[in-house]
Order: structure tokens, then sequence, then C-alpha cells
């Protein structure tokens, strides 16, 4: 699976005006409610909330992957929003995170072994510093989309 087979250059949010983790994962998942992708953005917030409280998907370099498993959706649906000023997100490494990739996957055990190789390939893609920094400094879609076929080729 390759991200473009989920990302949609319309769910992709460059300055995300959230300041805040919870704004920000509100922000994008109405992004995907305006795309048509989540039909009820109140209980997708409730999930990826829920699943913040565990423990914080900020991976630490700039990086969150605000994910949820959910029983609302049957294919996986994803948002990137970029941050040019930074948002606390609670981050392990307790720096600001500028990447925010959010999904859903449904709840179907088909999709076990997808939503864990997505949270794979996101990790793996994102610790490219490089790539990291040309994703924050993009101005358009369509060079994320351009930046994320030419990184992501397996």
């Amino acid at each position: 699976m390759k991200l473009l087979d989920i990302l949609d250059k319309q769910d992709i949010k460059i300055g995300l005006k959230s300041k805040k983790k919870k704004d920000a994962i509100i922000e994008l998942i109405e992004i995907l409610e305006k795309s048509g992708k989540i039909k009820n953005s109140k209980i997708a917030i409730k999930a990826i909330l829920k699943r913040e409280k565990e423990v914080t998907t900020g991976i630490g370099d700039g990086i969150a992957i605000p994910h949820a498993r959910v029983d609302f959706l049957n294919k996986i649906v994803a948002a990137l929003g970029i941050s040019k000023t930074g948002i606390d997100f609670k981050a392990i490494d307790s720096q600001k995170v500028y990447l925010i990739f959010l999904f859903f996957t449904p709840i179907d055990t088909k999709f076990d072994n997808a939503h864990l190789k997505l949270l794979a390939k996101i990790s793996k893609l994102f610790q490219n510093r490089v790539f990291r920094k040309a994703l924050i400094e993009a101005e358009t879609a369509d060079e994320i989309v351009n930046l994320i076929e030419k990184e992501d080729i397996y």
C-alpha cells in the first residue's frame, strides 16, 4: 500500500490554524467530513481522542500519527496536516509537531495487517529529515503529493 492510495489531495491541509492537539485533530477530521469520507465527525473525534488518552501519537521529530480503528468505515481514510508554527501534541520528545498524519481503519479484522503496515510506513517515511523539511516547507497540496510520490517507492 502506498500513502497516496489512501490520502487524497483534497485531504491535505497546509497551514493548520490549530495551536493545540485536540483542535488540530478536529480540524483534520472536519476536512475528512467535508470531503465526504466521514459522515459523523463527532464519533470520529471521540475515537481519536480516546486513542490519544491511552498514549500520545506524537512520535517525536515533529511528527504525530493520530489514528483509530472504527466500526463506521469500510475503507482506510486519511488526512495530512502541516503546521508552520508547530503544535504542542505532548509528543514523546516534548517537541512541537509540524506534520500530522491522521487516519482511520475499519475495525474489521481484515484490516488488522493494513493498520500496522500503515503505521510502520508513515513512521519510516517520516524518519527522513530532508523529506520532513520539504513537506513542512511545501506551499501546495500538489507539492506534497509529488514529494510523497517520490519518497514512497515501496
